[in-house]
Order: C-alpha cells, then structure tokens, then sequence
C-alpha cells in the first residue's frame, strides 16, 4: 500500500468518525416542530373499512429515500390476500403523495410516529420491520424499539450495521466504541477497524439489532448472509428463514442495444468499495482496440466522479447522477454488460443485481458472498481482479446466452417471494 493510500485509510477509518463526534458535540440543536397533519393523516387512516383479510405491518423507510431498502419495501410487499400498514418515516405531503398513487382498500400509509399509538402490534399477523446499514434506518427502529408485543420479524438485507448504529449515536465515535464493548466483550480486540472495512472477526452489529427489535424471528436473502448473521447473534437463538431478492420484471419493454459500441453499465451508488477504478481500468483496455461506452448511474454518481476526476481522458465515460426508477431502467437496457464488483461482501443482497437478472443483462459478479449462489447466470471473477481479466470477462459476458433462465426468474418473482411470506404468516 503506497503512503498516499495508507494516508487516506487511516483519514476514513480513524480521524473522521472523532471529528464529526466533535462536530457534533458543538453543533446547536434545532428539533424541528411536530407536524400535526400526521396525526391526523393517522387517526383517518386507522379509521379506513376493514377489508376483513390478515394483517401484515411494515416498518420500514420508504422513496423518496434515496435507499435500495426504501425502494424494496415500496415494490414487494404489497399483495391482494392481506392488508398491508406501511409506517415510514415521511413528511405529510410524500406520506400523501403515496397514498394517491399506491393506496388501496388493502394497502394503508402510517407516519412512523404512530406505531404502537393508534393500532396495537398485536393486531397484525406479522410486523416486519426493515433494517439496512444505513442511518436512513433509526427512526424505524426507534419506533420497533417502543413496542413491548407482537409478532416482530426482523428482515435484514445484509449482515453488517455499523453505519446504522453511527446514526443511532448520531456520529458519536466514543459512544459506538463503548455500545460494541457492552454487547461483544469476548471481541473487543477486533474493534479498530469498525469504523473502516470491518473484517472477519469484527462484530456486525445484528446482535443488539435484533434485541432492539424485540424480533422472534430474522429474514435474510441468502445462506451466506444466515450463516454471518448466526455467528454474530452468539447465544441469542432465533430462527432465521433464508428468502430471496426478488427478481423484478421490467416496467416497460426495451429494444436491445445496437451492435457497436461495447456498452458497459455499473448501477448503484458509487464508492471505493465497488472496485470502480478497476473497471475504469479494464475499460481504458478494451477502449484501445474497439468503441466503447461505460455508464455509470446511480445516487451520488456525479459528486463521486467528480471528486475523483473520472472523465479526465475519458470522452467514452457517461455519468447519470440519481436517475429516476424509469431512465435507470432503460439505461440498465441500454447495455451489453452489466458490472458489478465487491472486494468484501457482508451477505448484501444487491437490488440493482436482481433487476438486472430480471432483464437478463449479462454480467460480471464478483464471486465473492452470496452472489454465487444466484447460480450459473453471470461470469464470476476474483474479489481482487486485475484490469486485464476484467476485460477479458467483460467480453465473455457478452457472448453468453441470456443470462438469466425462466426457470430462476420464476423461482426468484415477487409473486413468489409473497408466496413465501404468506407461508410465513400462517405457521
């Protein structure tokens, strides 16, 4: 590692997190006014005619969070055989905005606020609540938290919540540290890279995520992601049911794109995590001896290929920053190769993967944690792939038949991950 790297690691992973504790320490307060349309939204909300089928409650942040999580909870949940309570934490005019175009006699919109304050927990069949590393996720969990009942399911999308506890302590290292030490005691040792890649022996975080929760019961969308989240929970013996992402259909059709040039996509949020320079790399490669186009598209793609200059000698690099659900989805068409890598994996289920898989794009897949287990539909290359064998897999991507079978796209449907759920709600 050059010391330029080593610099920036240590910046990331040991300065920051104590500077923005002292940030906040020094930082004025200013609590914003409760909003009294949201309880009146709720109260006309609870008083809506009972469709007489079973109840599901979902906690769970909602778009326009720009969050994979949010726009889960939005797609896959909602079915005709049960009435579905969504209690997000939204202002009134997108909690109203929701409900003009998603509600329905079995489908209700919640503030956050109001959960377990106007319809008890033990009303529902089954309360589902969200969880993601992400600090989008605290006032979920601040409301899951309140309950003292009910059937509580904890549906993790991957097994590492460090950055969601960061939120809960709103930035503050010394109190993160001190919360680690409490729950995992026998691995204070492993503490020091928390704040960085965590590795293997640090602890995630689910543990005391599924104690705030007051779960009976963990969701997770891979073995890979059970098997992390069972060795972190220690000798807290829940039951953990192995789902899956959903592989969603297309919202429109899409023509394929024409022969040349080599189109290559990356979707998602952009960061160093996603081994973005390697890609670039291995386009510089095959950018010498054809045309070629890379997409980035994602939340915070500009401010990212800013800050690193990526169009710098690039005139083939297109950067669309936080497209809508429609123009990401015809971009992701758009392409002959979908990319997208992982140099460590903490059992995420990846969302923009599943909709590629839907639209049976060709990949590239790190084989790395639970994306193996998708099976033969992507070329699969090493966590730490050079730029030259990126480039040779980019190219045997494309020469593959289509990249995901019928029989897996049927396995893997919303369909039948709400098949699975209503299972679930009738044990």
């Amino acid at each position: 590692m050059s010391m330029r790297s080593w610099l920036k690691s240590f910046e990331r992973t040991r300065l920051r997190p104590w500077s923005r504790s002292l940030k906040r320490l020094f930082a004025p307060r200013r609590l914003a006014p409760p909003d009294l349309r949201l309880g009146e939204w709720a109260t006309l909300q609870a008083a809506l005619p009972d469709p007489g089928l079973p109840r599901l409650a979902l906690l769970s942040i909602l778009p326009p969070i720009p969050n994979g999580v949010a726009s889960f909870a939005a797609r896959f949940f909602a079915d005709a055989r049960w009435r579905l309570d969504t209690y997000a934490p939204l202002p009134f005019e997108s909690m109203e905005g929701l409900d003009r175009a998603q509600g329905a006699p079995h489908r209700r919109f919640f503030p956050t606020e109001s959960w377990d304050r106007i319809l008890p927990p033990t009303s529902y069949q089954a309360v589902v609540v969200e969880a993601g590393n992400s600090p989008h996720h605290v006032p979920t969990l601040r409301a899951a938290s309140r309950a003292q009942t009910g059937r509580v399911w904890l549906h993790l999308h991957e097994a590492q919540a460090i950055r969601f506890w960061t939120g809960w302590f709103e930035e503050d290292a010394r109190a993160v540290f001190a919360f680690y030490r409490e729950h995992y005691p026998d691995r204070a040792a492993f503490l020091g890279d928390l704040f960085g890649d965590p590795g293997p022996q640090a602890p995630c975080g689910i543990r005391p995520l599924a104690l705030l929760s007051r779960a009976e019961r963990i969701l997770v969308h891979s073995d890979y992601c059970a098997r992390k989240v069972r060795e972190d929970l220690g000798d807290l013996n829940l039951p953990i049911d192995v789902l899956f992402h959903p592989l969603p259909p297309p919202l429109a059709a899409h023509p394929e794109p024409a022969e040349a040039p080599l189109r290559v996509g990356h979707f998602g949020g952009l960061s160093g995590g996603k081994s973005i320079h390697t890609l670039l790399a291995a386009l510089d490669r095959l950018a010498t001896t054809q045309d070629v186009r890379l997409i980035l598209a994602g939340f915070g793609a500009g401010r990212y290929a800013r800050r690193h200059r990526l169009a710098a000698r690039r005139p083939w690099l297109e950067v669309h920053d936080a497209p809508s659900d429609g123009q990401l989805e015809a971009l992701m068409a758009s392409v002959h190769v979908a990319v997208q890598l992982r140099p460590t994996n903490h059992g995420e289920s990846s969302g923009v993967v599943s909709q590629l898989l839907g639209m049976s794009r060709p990949l590239v897949l790190s084989d790395i944690g639970s994306f193996p287990e998708l099976g033969p539909v992507a070329v699969y290359v090493p966590p730490d792939v050079g730029a030259e064998s990126l480039a040779q897999a980019i190219l045997q991507a494309r020469t593959r038949p289509e990249a995901a079978s019928a029989s897996l796209r049927a396995r893997q449907s919303p369909s039948a991950f709400r098949d699975r759920l209503m299972e679930l709600m009738l044990r």
